[in-house]
């Protein structure tokens, strides 16, 4: 796989996922028929100012969540965010046709994809496309597996001083 050329995958109905190239690729774009992008990267692109870009994504339909590129990385503070952009982009309301949302990051695998899932298990219908972490029918007790993992992400968050609220960019490259 080309990690480096422009592509696209619908996961759900509406919503895509890919890597920063397709956001620069008209021809994805509009063959997809995007409407709005959340991209979750370090930094903003200069391209997201270019012509082939605007002309599809109108003002107020691009989301820039700034993220690192490492497992420390406290994903969750963003998630609301990007739930609600997502439906808000999906079901705009009103006589507004529904919209149709890119979610990406570099190379189109670990942040964007944590997004989408984030989305997917806000409505609950990740368990109906095959995967199931509750213990019991009303989704409050994880199972042991899922439970040991966000144990050991905390842990692990925890020992090097992350609790969630600390700024976005590390002050020092020592501190990944």
């Amino acid at each position: 796989m080309d990690y480096w050329a422009a592509s696209t995958s619908e996961v759900f109905p509406g919503l895509f996922i890919g890597n920063s190239q397709s956001t620069y690729t008209r021809e994805i774009l509009e063959d997809n028929k995007i409407t709005a992008v959340i991209s979750v990267l370090d930094a903003p692109h200069s391209l997201w100012k270019r012509k082939k870009f605007t002309d599809s994504i109108k003002p107020g339909h691009h989301l820039w969540i700034e993220t690192l590129d490492n497992k420390y990385q406290d994903m969750l503070v963003f998630m609301r965010t990007v739930c609600d952009f997502i439906d808000a982009n999906l079901e705009p309301g009103g006589s507004q046709p529904p919209g149709r949302v890119l979610v990406h990051c570099e190379m189109g695998i670990s942040r964007s994809s944590t997004m989408v899932i984030a989305f997917m298990a806000q409505l609950e219908i990740w368990e109906k496309v095959g995967y199931d972490v509750w213990e019991d029918e009303a989704g409050e007790v994880p199972k042991p597996e899922y439970a040991a993992y966000i144990s050991q992400r905390a842990d692990c968050l925890k020992e090097r001083g992350l609790t969630g609220d600390e700024g976005r960019r590390p002050l020092d490259l020592r501190d990944l």
